[in-house]
């Protein structure tokens, strides 16, 4: 069983910014997520410059396109428009690239990676421990990052 600072799970932008954040500052960190990885995701993606200038490191081999102008409407009717004098106020990027991405530069930070892992256990009694099929591991800290449904966050 592997003992870790900090599980966590969901390797998307929130896990992986969570992870690099983590590892960097001398934890050990596990990512696990139920996908392989690299993987598809449907989003807009769409990523607000304050997010992107959050980030230690360039997102520019990921940037498909920029956004300076948006409009919303429901039922054809005009509802909002926002512009950007000052250059763009959005990046975009494909999911998969950019979360690539961001996983990589956890893992550089020092992160360990399991993908295709499914968490089916979840015990909290002390330390969290996590139980996967053929795998399990502990730790001080578990992050739950695995999404809007959250099956593990369900668990605890």
């Amino acid at each position: 069983m592997g003992a870790f600072d900090a599980i966590v799970v969901g390797a998307g932008p929130a896990g992986s910014t969570t992870a690099r954040e983590l590892a960097a500052a001398g934890a050990r960190v596990l990512v696990v997520d139920r996908a392989e990885w690299p993987r598809y995701k449907a989003c807009g993606g769409g990523v607000p410059l304050r997010a992107e200038r959050m980030l230690p490191f360039p997102i520019d081999s990921v940037v498909e396109d920029s956004v300076s102008r948006i409009e919303m409407s429901a039922r054809g009717q005009m509802a909002f428009t926002k512009r950007s004098e000052g250059g763009p106020f959005a990046r975009m990027v494909m999911r998969d690239r950019f979360d690539m991405l961001l996983l990589e530069h956890a893992q550089r930070a020092g992160a360990e990676l399991r993908t295709g892992t499914v968490v089916r256990e979840l015990d909290l009694n002390g330390r969290a421990r996590i139980r996967a099929e053929g795998f399990e591991a502990e730790a001080e800290a578990l992050i739950c990052a695995d999404g809007a449904h959250s099956p593990v966050g369900r668990m605890a």
